[in-house]
């Protein structure tokens, strides 16, 4: 039996032709590549054929009735056959399946048993899915009993929707997931080729995306998808966002993101207002990533309390952020820094070098700083550290330096 790449297997069957109607499927081999693997597996199958097809096969809790054009199917426990698949296994657990079908009209109705999924409900991981499907000549309609989730299949166009759902992603994850899909599609050319035109378009609607520590928040998002090329696009409030993946290659970039926005996505409480465009590109493992800075004020840090203008440059390896210099300027102040912040482990460490005119205005008529050694024309400046836990880092004071 060959089927795509879901079944290739050698069987043989041993009938017995007594009333009891007891037959014997012995499947001996399961090629590798298959999505099921399943070798030396015996089944004992109660066949009855008078005036109706019936198939029964206890161990696998099936059950097949066959009268005229009507047939139905059903599985009370579907982990009998998941098991056998590694891969479907890892993320339903177990579930039940009930077809009834007439001519080409199918209505399939699924409960399933998840587990390991990318979904979330009211902060919980979503446990179970419970879902209906339509088959006939029009296409295929898809959509859970809820309501948050339609798939709606018709020639090579795929439309689907999700909405009030948010998503656990995993970029270790989704980057052996892609990389997969891509390997399988370059080694079958002649599959490849042939199912080139199919094209999907899914519409997510109020959902939050959370990846390691970041918390991206959404109004909609566009996720168009063509053999092996990936866009996606996120909207929220007056930011809009794009990436696009090609090859295992990504490109990003986000325009008119706010300070808010990014307290949002550091789960950080340090800026306010502003306009940050983002610029990214690269593979899943290594991420560069610029970032433009306009009118963008800094809180809790009297210092620097506003930046007119700014660069940063950084790259994303693994869950580390690589901040490669910080660029920013107000009208008395320059910053420049570099460092690093590691959201596996939720800490910071960056050093910054500040350079500023009026160290007056700074630190106050009262520091011990010696006065007379002190000139306006002169260039003045801290060397601090930002330091310890993301969410509550030390600053300390490391120069201070008058030229």
């Amino acid at each position: 039996i060959l089927y795509k790449d879901i079944l290739n297997t050698d069987f043989y069957m041993e009938l017995d032709d007594s009333s009891k109607g007891i037959s014997t499927l012995h499947l001996k081999y399961f090629k590798k590549n298959s999505l099921f693997n399943i070798s030396n597996y015996k089944l004992d199958i109660n066949l009855d054929f008078k005036n109706k097809i019936e198939v029964d096969i206890p161990k696998l809790t099936l059950y097949y009735l066959m009268l005229g054009d009507k047939f139905s199917l059903n599985i009370k426990e579907l982990k009998n056959i998941l098991i056998h698949s590694p891969l479907i296994y890892k993320y339903i657990k177990n579930g039940s399946l009930n077809v009834k079908a007439k001519q080409k009209n199918y209505n399939i109705d699924t409960y399933l048993q998840v587990d390991n999924m990318p979904l979330i409900k009211d902060n919980k991981p979503i446990k179970e899915l419970h879902i209906k499907t339509i088959i006939d000549s029009k296409g295929i309609t898809i959509e859970d009993k809820k309501n948050e989730i339609f798939i709606y299949k018709s020639d090579n166009n795929i439309a689907s929707s999700i909405n009030n759902i948010d998503f656990n992603i995993s970029i270790d994850d989704m980057s052996k997931d892609y990389k997969s899909a891509v390997d399988k599609n370059s080694s079958t050319d002649k599959k490849a080729s042939k199912d080139s035109g199919l094209t999907t378009a899914t519409m997510i609607q109020n959902s939050t995306i959370y990846i390691k520590a970041i918390k991206i928040l959404t109004d909609y998002i566009n996720i168009l998808t063509r053999k092996d090329n990936i866009e996606i696009y996120v909207y929220y409030k007056d930011i809009d966002a794009n990436v696009i993946i090609k090859n295992n290659l990504i490109s990003a970039k986000g325009n008119h993101i706010n300070g808010e926005y990014i307290n949002q996505l550091t789960n950080t409480n340090l800026l306010k207002d502003g306009d940050i465009n983002i610029f990214a590109s690269g593979t899943f493992d290594n991420i560069k990533i610029k970032l433009r800075v306009k009118d963008l004020k800094v809180l809790n840090m009297p210092m620097i309390n506003s930046v007119k203008s700014g660069v940063v440059n950084a790259v994303f390896k693994g869950n580390k952020l690589i901040i490669e210099n910080i660029i920013l300027d107000s009208d008395s102040i320059s910053i420049f820094g570099e460092g690093d912040i590691d959201f596996d482990k939720k800490t910071i460490s960056i050093a910054i070098h500040t350079s500023f005119d009026d160290i007056i205005s700074y630190v106050g008529e009262s520091s011990v700083i010696d006065k007379s050694s002190y000139k306006n024309d002169n260039k003045t400046g801290f060397m601090f550290y930002i330091e310890g836990d993301l969410l509550d880092p030390d600053i300390k004071l490391h120069k201070f330096i008058i030229r």
